[in-house]
């Protein structure tokens, strides 16, 4: 007798809803805009932890002990304007899931260099309307960039690579009514360090152009390395900093790219050994599937970890998940 559940097909209205649902996975994420925002907002923060959500390409926001941070937001489509019929050309194959205007409880705005997909103009104004408490942490070389955009000088926090400074989250009594849960490590410490996009760049007054961050919050210690490749140094740099969550590139470097006149990366096989090498917890890859013309398949990466470190951890996001890290 053949079984009843191998005959017969659902019926047209069932499929139609499966389709519907897969395409809905596909082409927005399940949370966005200000719904995004609020959910960060009243997000509860716990010691020894980190929430984070993506948000693009190298772009996180990231909430400990009640502070909010949000690093290398690109929110416009400034890069695909300036490159449209170019060689260089990027053409996104997501939108943003959020605006700049909607963006109103940043309290810390992170840009590791001064290029559109990391320091873009329109989301800098935007965040410093809407986020009138923000403040910006910058490379020193970026300095003018953010003032021509309008953000008044006591609102920024500039580095000059190698050097190391604390501050103060946000007023535990300021903010709206439920805002910031559990406070209880209103201290920040960054510590930049320097970044070697295809090459390092340098001036005397400055300072590094390219910085990572190094970022002590709410007990746990992250790694944002904006855009890098390895050097002689940042191994021996990162060790003793003791990174929790490193959040690094993986689209890689290679002739072609140079070309095109786009600057490289570390590899996926790179970003796997340096989390590795500075005893990295947890290993979040980065700089991916935003423009598919510097890009890399985050599953290479997922592959090597299992040839070469099965017990690294790793976790691949997407645009508007948030992800809980207990240290």
């Amino acid at each position: 007798m053949q079984d009843p559940t191998l005959t017969g097909m659902p019926g047209e209205a069932i499929i139609q809803g499966w389709c519907e649902r897969a395409r809905a996975k596909r082409e927005q994420p399940a949370l966005a805009g200000r719904a995004l925002v609020e959910a960060i907002s009243r997000q509860e923060t716990w010691p020894d932890s980190l929430v984070i959500w993506h948000i693009n390409q190298e772009g996180f926001a990231v909430k400990a002990g009640g502070t909010i941070m949000y690093f290398d937001l690109y929110l416009s489509n400034e890069v695909e304007r300036l490159t449209r019929g170019r060689l260089d050309e990027h053409v996104r194959t997501f939108l943003p899931p959020v605006r700049p205007s909607e963006i109103t409880n940043a309290d810390y705005v992170f840009c590791s260099h001064d290029h559109l997909d990391h320091l873009d103009p329109p989301t800098i104004k935007g965040i410093a309307v809407a986020s009138p408490q923000a403040r910006f942490v910058i490379p020193l070389a970026a300095r003018r960039t953010l003032i021509g955009l309008g953000v008044a000088e006591e609102r920024l926090i500039t580095f000059r690579g190698d050097d190391e400074q604390s501050f103060d989250g946000p007023d535990a009594d300021g903010g709206d009514e439920g805002r910031w849960v559990h406070r209880y490590n209103p201290c920040i410490r960054v510590r930049a360090l320097p970044g070697a996009h295809t090459d390092f760049d340098f001036d005397p007054q400055t300072g590094y152009f390219f910085l990572g961050w190094v970022v002590t919050a709410g007990g746990v210690t992250l790694y944002h390395a904006g855009d890098t490749k390895m050097y002689n140094g940042l191994i021996e740099r990162l060790q003793p900093c003791g990174v929790d969550v490193a959040f690094l590139p993986i689209n890689g470097d290679d002739w072609f790219r140079h070309g095109r006149n786009i600057m490289g990366n570390l590899s996926y096989t790179e970003a796997a050994d340096l989390a590795v090498a500075m005893g990295a917890d947890l290993l979040i890859p980065m700089h991916f599937g935003q423009h598919d013309i510097n890009t890399e398949r985050p599953g290479n990466l997922m592959d090597y970890l299992q040839q070469r470190y099965r017990y690294q951890k790793c976790h691949i996001m997407v645009p508007g998940e948030r992800f809980v890290y207990v240290k």
